[in-house]
């Protein structure tokens, strides 16, 4: 089973999210934490797939990713971005990109299966 952790700005998007993907039938267990715990959470869990909102308003991507891979964190990142994004770098880690605003029942299974591909190798 794959721990997938949800740190989004909007509750919304999750629903999106959950509304298209079977996750039994993807073997994912999913757990959303706030923005202040998500690092800790991370570090301590190790979920192999982190959907994470581009907008958290806390850190930079660049920076969360930074700080998962100092405390070995090696887990594929399913990064939200709106169309105004600024495509931050993710040195280090495998990060699929998805648009926040395009959140198609095909391309969010695309993105899950990608990701689940990805925490396999």
């Amino acid at each position: 089973m794959y721990s997938v952790y949800f740190v989004v700005s909007e509750h919304s998007l999750i629903d999106r999210i959950r509304s298209v993907i079977d996750f039994p039938r993807f073997d994912l267990q999913y757990f959303v934490t706030e923005y202040h715990s998500a690092l800790t959470l991370a570090i301590v869990a190790k979920p192999q797939i982190i959907v994470l909102d581009s907008d958290a308003p806390f850190i930079s991507v660049s920076k969360f990713v930074s700080m998962l891979r100092e405390n070995d964190v090696n887990c594929v990142l399913i990064l939200l971005e709106g169309s105004d994004a600024r495509h931050e770098p993710c040195p280090g880690i495998a990060a699929i990109r998805l648009d926040r605003n395009d959140l198609s029942p095909q391309r969010v299974q695309d993105a899950f299966r990608h990701a689940i591909a990805m925490a396999d190798s």
